[in-house]
């Protein structure tokens, strides 16, 4: 699996509000797109990487699919559930497993 970083539409936006976008991995490429993640990963990458000066990465490559599920939720359920798929109110989710191999870069004045 290959998890790539999608930022939000506006040019506002903070690298908290990034998601990444989870697709098969094929070679070393990204193919089918499966799904996006919520905002937690995003959150527990923050923690391990913001401090120590580095941005978050564009793409985690290797991940594997540990489980697939089927959610039901509400229809309300807007930050977990990224468009498209917010409507349909029954889901697949996928859980991922493993390390993640990724670059990343130092921020500025850091």
């Amino acid at each position: 699996m290959i998890l790539k970083r999608v930022e939000p539409g506006d040019e506002s936006s903070r690298a908290r509000d990034a998601r990444y976008d989870i697709h098969l991995q094929v070679g070393s490429q990204e193919g089918l797109l499966l799904g996006r993640t919520t905002s937690q990963v995003t959150h527990d990458l923050l923690q391990l990487l913001w401090n120590k000066g580095l941005y978050l990465p564009g793409t985690i490559f290797n991940l594997r699919i540990a489980d697939v599920v089927t959610m039901a939720r509400p229809g309300d359920a807007a930050e977990a559930i990224p468009e498209p798929w917010r409507s349909s109110r029954l889901w697949l989710g996928v859980s991922l497993y493993g390390t993640g191999d990724f670059k990343t870069r130092k921020r500025n004045g850091s």
